[in-house]
């Protein structure tokens, strides 16, 4: 297992679980503007974690599958029982399927850069035809101390490195969710497959 995979499924994955309740509310407000509309019936979130942002897919898309894929045991026991789960890490799922929507918020900057063509790839091959990536944004690539931690954190422009990958992924929409309206820091970019 890679070290930044290890640091998730350890102490420090369960303590960020239990820091990092989430609110239905909030999320649901963010995923109204980020998803695409019409609202997708399938999805699968890469680093879903405990699940709160499928809880607020759910709340606000009803009848949508959900799927999600996490390292760490405390997270995936915390999720709702409506959720598809595969303990696995991103880099190392093989998607049997394709959903609507593949997802991450707050994942790829915890990939190490060497790592995230692999994850750039997953992502890409799991998605039916749309893409949503919600990350801290830098113009050029950063590592960022996390928690008195290095290398376990970076910023960068996620997207135009996953675009330049696929040249048939459009960018459909972004925007910035700000930490006063209750999310992170985080820009979030909707790209989609174009045949």
């Amino acid at each position: 297992m890679r070290d930044t995979e290890q640091f998730w499924v350890g102490v420090e994955g369960d303590e960020y679980q239990k820091r990092s309740p989430g609110n239905v509310e909030n999320n649901a407000a963010f995923f109204k503007n980020a998803l695409p509309v019409p609202f997708p019936s399938t999805l699968i979130e890469f680093g879903a974690g405990c699940g709160n942002n499928l809880r607020a897919i759910s709340e606000l898309v009803p009848n949508i599958e959900l799927t999600a894929v996490e390292l760490n045991t405390e997270a995936l026991k915390a999720q709702p029982d409506y959720v598809d789960q595969h303990q696995i890490s991103m880099l190392d799922f093989v998607p049997a399927k394709q959903w609507d929507v593949s997802m991450t918020k707050g994942v790829l900057i915890h990939i190490h850069p060497d790592d995230l063509p692999k994850a750039y790839k997953v992502l890409y091959e799991s998605s039916k035809q749309w893409i949503l990536i919600c990350e801290y944004f830098s113009p050029k690539r950063r590592m960022i101390p996390y928690r008195g931690e290095d290398d376990k954190l970076w910023a960068a422009d996620f997207c135009a490195e996953i675009m330049a990958l696929y040249p048939d992924l459009e960018l459909i929409q972004y925007g910035f969710t700000y930490h006063l309206d209750g999310q992170d820091d985080l820009t979030f970019f909707l790209m989609e497959k174009v045949k």
